[in-house]
């Protein structure tokens, strides 16, 4: 960052503003034709309506809110049957000025030039044209479905009761076949073949294919899937068919009519929106295997050992930091992975692959997997979003985009009713050896890659698949459990009328308002620092209310899901301490690092996919391990247990690769490279590797030029975590640039954030500040343990004479009696 002064980059940073408003291009309608003109590079930019927001007053003053810079709403892109639109650049530049030279390539042009001097220059889609795509498409899905009975016929699959971390990389993305994503999967690569079909045929580049196909009307052609067609139930209603209640308080379980007039904004399995178009090889879902210099791109592997390798030094932070950013990720965002319609998981390093593969291959001379000749890391693909349009290939979210503790509660009515007691508005829970409230038992113990039945040790269930991946993000399930719990005996008191629903919602809307608070008045002003928390207006703690913005969509966005909030995986700690007290009998045992005992801490490598720590009764320890372990600095690197160990069971000798899995995910999913983002948010193109010294650090650099042919090839997770720190931030500029923008999106596009006023759900003024007074990690903490007497004042740091150690019993509750009814 000293290459530049912050100056320069709040207003480089300020070129982003228009980045969400979307582009109104004039349609041009042509007799017999079903296409729209591709859009050109001087087309009028729609410009944001002015708002006008109603201030509330708060002790005789107005609090003044900012102006929202990014706001998304829809555009030319069609309204899709599970998700919103994709977002356009607005003024501060044209399209192609930002993504040409990503959506083109020196061999895809001499393919284009070639392509069009045979079959003409002019790309017209007619209603020929459209039904023998659908004729093609229709004949690939059965191609599809016969090499997909091959591969099950000759035992390429994984047993899902047999643990592997082959497996458990699935697992945890597993969609019932009930979900609607897995039933409209076909139904998605239908458009997707169709898609590569007019490519192909009518010489598409890639900037008309995402710009030119997606306008393209299907309501004219022959659909094969007929009524039950994802285009006649989704794609001219626009989820119209969802009935909401303007009036109700609570928001919803799956986050429809969050927004009232555009429903389907932050609803689970919904398509994930982008900041940046797709980047495929072929423009359509081939992910990126070549360099802007046509040689191949490195291999995930070699990116993983060479740029993300494991170092030991630690931040000034609690590894509670690492602990909380992950449960905030997966309560926002969850990507499921591709499913076989035979029985089992899908197995990619064997032949006779399925369709969906894309397997990590190992190098030789690789300095771990060579000595168990391990030439393969199983990896499949995120399953295609349907989208009822042609267009470039887009992937789900399964998760609500809200911060919404749908990680407790789940992310759809019939999960959450699965979870809930139906007394008292309890939820359910376990019980560990000493009686203590754990998460309730799984329901599926031969298939969650966890449980030992026959050792009457069962894994744990939740509104998250990924709640059993290490005894970490089984703590901090167990603290929201119990907390909700907590909230409904005491409204009972207050409220002894009120029935389960009533108990059960109020404790929930309670129990969000403090994860809500916790993450943006404690979490971010640590991960941004001041300057970027005023930027983006994140936080909770001014006088009165908050605003709602209707027209901001609060979706998650590819290039967040899929890189930027992945910056927490290089503050994993490989071990993690226990400390503290746990009873036994009449007396306690001591344990821990300032305890001569067996039992200190445990090696993640060990624990993943293990329910015992839970079982008996270390939910303090962890608690403490937690706020005493400082977390990794947040850099390239990543402990190997991530690295070289992820998810390995009990009989292997080595597991997956969490860094090679983030540049695969990326490729996978389309994500543009690093340069693109940089471009997009300050307006800097780089162009050499001495541009890029603006942003990283010379030595860096050095690791990346060994792998990367040209530095516009540079993966987006590996080019975010080799940043520099932007001035008291924890994260660099560009990772920012889209944590900011997202995060400012969750606050003002969620009708139901706590601090809003004005709305059905808001609390009353009272409530409010009772809320954001009592509220505080190290007071959740010590309400959710067992036997906790102390623990510092903030959470995130550790304990020292400037964050002194402070009874349990100083931290104030919240006063139950804002919420008695009287009647």
């Amino acid at each position: 960052m000293n290459h530049f002064s912050l100056f320069s980059f709040l207003c480089c940073i300020f070129l982003i503003s228009s980045a969400a408003e979307n582009i109104k291009q004039e349609t041009d309608y042509v007799e017999d034709e079903i296409y729209q003109k591709p859009y050109q590079s001087n087309y009028p930019v729609q410009q944001s309506p002015e708002r006008k927001i109603t201030l509330p007053t708060y002790s005789g003053k107005q609090y003044q809110p900012r102006i929202n810079y990014y706001d998304t709403r829809a555009g030319s892109y069609a309204k899709e049957s599970y998700g919103g639109p994709l977002v356009y650049l607005g003024r501060a530049q044209t399209p192609q000025s930002v993504y040409s030279f990503y959506l083109s390539s020196p061999h895809y042009r001499s393919y284009a030039k070639r392509c069009r001097r045979s079959y003409g220059q002019i790309p017209k889609i007619s209603v020929d044209s459209l039904e023998q795509a659908f004729s093609y498409a229709r004949l690939a899905v059965q191609d599809y479905l016969t090499v997909e009975k091959k591969a099950y016929s000759s035992g390429n699959y994984l047993n899902v009761s047999v643990h592997s971390s082959a497996a458990r990389s699935q697992i945890t993305g597993y969609l019932s076949r009930e979900d609607p994503l897995y039933i409209k999967e076909r139904e998605a690569l239908f458009m997707e073949f169709a898609t590569k079909y007019l490519t192909k045929h009518h010489c598409l580049s890639k900037y008309e294919v995402t710009s030119l196909l997606p306008a393209v009307k299907l309501n004219r052609a022959p659909n094969p899937y007929g009524d039950k067609s994802c285009y006649a139930s989704y794609g001219t209603k626009g989820y119209q068919d969802i009935i909401c209640d303007p009036h109700s308080k609570y928001r919803t379980y799956d986050g429809s009519c969050n927004n009232l007039v555009h429903k389907y904004w932050g609803k689970s399995f919904v398509c994930h929106i982008r900041l940046l178009p797709a980047a495929y090889e072929d423009g359509v879902s081939v992910p990126r295997k070549l360099s802007v210099t046509g040689s191949k791109l490195p291999g995930p592997r070699e990116i993983s050992s060479y740029v993300h390798f494991e170092t030991r030094d630690r931040s000034y932070y609690t590894h509670m930091k690492m602990q909380w950013g992950q449960y905030i990720n997966h309560d926002i965002t969850h990507t499921p992975t591709s499913q076989a319609e035979y029985p089992g998981l899908i197995d990619c390093c064997r032949t006779h692959s399925h369709p969906q593969c894309m397997p990590i291959h190992v190098p030789r001379g690789d300095y771990l997997h060579s000595r168990y000749k391990k030439s393969c890391i199983n990896f499949v693909r995120t399953p295609p979003c349907p989208l009822c349009t042609l267009g470039p290939r887009q992937q789900p979210n399964i998760g609500t985009s809200f911060l919404d503790n749908s990680a407790i509660y789940g992310n759809t009515p019939e999960q959450a009713l699965k979870l809930r007691t139906f007394k008292f508005g309890l939820l359910k829970t376990g019980r560990d050896i000493y009686g203590k409230e754990i998460p309730p038992p799984t329901t599926r113990p031969y298939k969650d890659q966890c449980s030992s039945p026959f050792k009457n040790m069962l894994c744990f269930e939740s509104g998250d698949l990924r709640l059993n991946q290490h005894p970490g993000i089984q703590w901090a399930h167990n603290v929201f459990i119990r907390r909700h719990n907590q909230h409904c005996r005491n409204l009972k008191k207050v409220n002894p009328h009120w029935d389960d629903e009533r108990l059960y919602q109020e404790a929930r809307r309670i129990t969000i308002a403090e994860l809500q608070h916790i993450t943006y008045n404690e979490y971010f002003p640590i991960v941004f620092g001041p300057i970027l928390m005023e930027y983006y207006n994140l936080d909770t703690m001014h006088p009165g209310y908050s605003y709602y913005e209707p027209y901001t969509d609060p979706t998650t966005w590819n290039d967040y899901s899929t890189a930027a909030c992945r910056f927490g995986h290089s503050q994993v700690s490989s071990f993690f301490s226990l400390i503290g007290y746990r009873p036994k009998g009449d007396r306690h045992v001591s344990y821990g690092p300032s305890y001569n005992t067996s039992m200190k801490g445990f090696h993640l490598r060990d624990y993943f996919f293990n329910p015992i720590l839970m079982h008996e009764g270390w939910h303090d320890a962890i608690t403490l391990g937690l706020l005493h372990d400082r977390a990794m600095l947040v850099d390239p690197w990543i402990t190997g247990d991530l690295h070289n160990y992820l998810y390995r069971s009990a009989h292997e000798r080595s597991g997956g690769d969490l860094p090679a899995f983030n540049i695969q995910r990326g490729r996978d999913h389309g994500i543009p490279p690093y340069s693109a983002y940089v471009k997009l948010c300050f307006s800097i193109v780089i162009k050499s590797w001495k541009d890029l010294q603006l942003f990283i650090p010379p030595d860096q650099i050095y690791y990346l030029k060994k792998l990367y042919s040209d530095p516009c090839d540079i993966d987006l997770f590996a080019g975010l975590l080799s940043e520099k720190k932007f001035p008291d931030a924890d994260i660099g500029p560009t990772t920012a640039c889209i944590l900011g923008v997202q995060y400012y999106h969750l606050k003002f596009g969620d009708r139901f954030f706590f601090t809003h006023g004005h709305q059905k759900g808001s609390f009353t003024l009272v409530q409010l500040d009772s809320i954001r007074n009592t509220t505080c990690l190290s007071g959740l903490l010590c309400k959710t343990s067992d036997y906790v007497d102390k623990i510092q004042k903030h959470a995130f740091f550790p304990a020292s004479r400037y964050n002194p150690l402070i009874p349990c019993k100083s931290f104030p509750e919240i006063d139950y009696r804002l919420w008695k009814e009287h009647y």
